[in-house]
């Protein structure tokens, strides 16, 4: 039987490839010029998944868009501040919400509004939207609203089919919570680094605490590459200019510790990690301030 399903879904993508080189030549057609390039600049079709689930928007899958491309890509959100994040969809995980809109793009009507059918459905918190996007053309596929499923498909099989392959696909890398204020805050604090790492001579480089403060040259110290912080340690930098840097440093781990909480520390970490300041002395290397080569790899 499996085999039975592989061989018809593969012969399902070839057909609709087909179909979709015919019915892409009858669209351009009737597109401007506009509408046809950027047609031709985005992927040839997108889905996506949008969904209300109260006021927890940052703990709801899909409450600021789920989109997945036919590059094999997902994008969640733009989030409230713009916020974005993108990565590939395993091949396998793919396959079948491609060989679904592979079929469903000859039955989903992208020339006028269809006229939407609802039927009644158990009663649910959480709303779904589903919108299919071919070559520039978009069309609702679906909706659901407190015990109504309506669609604007030929079929509610249709609807059905690529709700559940696209909110599958969004319950395994819709990643919560997003936006992620957390990560956002410490990646504020990381990206100060390379304001005070830059270097003329060796003689500018110091090692510093994980609270920013220099370290004397040559002193015993010890030096954290990872201190189980959500938030990189710096380790080195121009010491000139951490001191010039000194207040705004101090006010982005501050909010961080603020926004993360308990998630300053990082669960996965089985302990710090380092060494001592005198072992050798930070160098200079292509106008930045690093850990000496010989230290990096402990």
């Amino acid at each position: 039987m499996k085999r039975y399903y592989i061989a018809v879904a593969a012969l399902s993508v070839l057909v609709a490839a087909s179909g979709c080189t015919k019915n892409a030549d009858s669209l351009s057609k009737k597109q401007s010029p506009a509408q046809q390039d950027a047609a031709q600049d985005s992927p040839a079709w997108k889905i996506n998944l949008s969904a209300k689930c109260g006021d927890a928007a940052d703990e709801c899958i899909a409450a600021w868009g789920f989109t997945v491309s036919a590059d094999g890509q997902y994008q969640m959100g733009p989030g409230p501040e713009g916020q974005i994040k993108s990565g590939p969809i395993a091949a396998e995980d793919f396959l079948e919400l491609s060989t679904l809109i592979a079929q469903s793009l000859e039955v989903v009507h992208f020339e006028a509004e269809r006229t939407e059918s609802c039927s009644e459905t158990n009663p649910t918190e959480i709303e779904d939207t589903v919108l299919l996007t071919h070559l520039g053309r978009q069309q609702t596929v679906m909706h659901t609203t407190g015990s109504s499923y309506c669609f604007q498909t030929t079929t509610i099989e249709t609807a059905e089919a690529l709700h559940n392959a696209i909110r599958k696909l969004a319950e395994q890398y819709y990643s919560l919570p997003f936006p992620d204020r957390c990560t956002e805050a410490a990646s504020a604090v990381e990206n100060l680094y390379s304001s005070f790492q830059g270097c003329s001579t060796e003689a500018d480089c110091a090692y510093l605490t994980n609270s920013f403060e220099v370290i004397p040259s040559g002193s015993p110290e010890f030096v954290m590459t990872d201190d189980c912080s959500i938030v990189r340690p710096a380790v080195v930098g121009n010491a000139t200019a951490v001191f010039a840097n000194q207040s705004q440093l101090a006010a982005a781990i501050d909010t961080a510790r603020s926004v993360c909480g308990i998630r300053m520390v990082r669960p996965d970490c089985t302990g710090v990690s380092g060494f001592q300041a005198s072992s050798a002395a930070p160098v200079c290397e292509q106008n930045v301030c690093r850990i000496p080569p010989s230290l990096r790899f402990q």
